[in-house]
């Protein structure tokens, strides 16, 4: 596995291991350490754990991948790596989005949807990041680069991202605005390392211009 991180225009590339403590984690059920809320925003189903025994002052919302049109919208928090987290008092949010198939544009408002939800209903988290996997990886880049999301989110972690997803108007601008990190397989990393330059590339231009 390959670690591409991206924040400023600066990446690096490292060996990863998966922390055996993830792998490893007690698979509790989640209703043990969390109250679980569930519910459906404009189509999209949401699940929401909030620690028991936490402030709850840091956010993970999770962007998933393609899943065929047609497929039942649910939305569930059983990967070892969220139970981890609750766990370690964070709360973990996941949508399903409105509908299944590509979609790009509509997932981000599901996304902001929820987290406001989250905001309202739990409270504003001190920390909040995007888990963003396969498509929900070009989804999670997206958010990044729109203007002033800082305000919203603290950074991005990108699996196996996507980055060929495309959507009519939800072209990717290489601009982002918080820090990306990109987890991906060694065979696969080529549009990252695309990204990464043309990133690197538009900073560049961006600061001759303004010489």
């Amino acid at each position: 596995m390959e670690l591409l991180s991206l924040d400023d225009g600066e990446h690096s590339t490292v060996s990863l291991t998966a922390s055996q403590e993830v792998h490893n984690a007690t698979r509790v059920d989640i209703q043990e350490i969390a109250t679980v809320h569930r519910g459906e925003i404009h189509g999209a189903v949401f699940c929401v754990a909030v620690p028991k025994a936490s402030d709850s002052s840091c956010l993970l919302i999770y962007a998933h991948g393609f899943r065929p049109e047609g497929t039942v919208a649910f939305a569930e928090l059983d990967d070892p790596f969220w139970l981890r987290l609750v766990q370690q008092g964070w709360t973990v949010a996941a949508t399903s989005y409105r509908r299944s198939g590509l979609i790009v544009a509509d997932a981000i408002r599901d996304i902001f949807n929820l987290r406001n939800w989250v905001c309202c209903e739990v409270g504003i988290p001190a920390w909040c990041f995007l888990d963003g996997r396969s498509m929900g990886g070009a989804i999670s880049t997206r958010i990044a680069e729109r203007p002033n999301i800082k305000t919203l989110f603290n950074g991005v972690l990108a699996i196996g991202a996507a980055l060929l997803v495309k959507e009519e108007g939800c072209e990717l601008s290489y601009k982002p605005t918080i820090p990306i990190l990109y987890l991906t397989n060694t065979s696969e990393h080529g549009p990252i390392e695309d990204y990464i330059r043309q990133v690197k590339e538009h900073a560049e231009a961006e600061r001759q211009a303004s010489v």
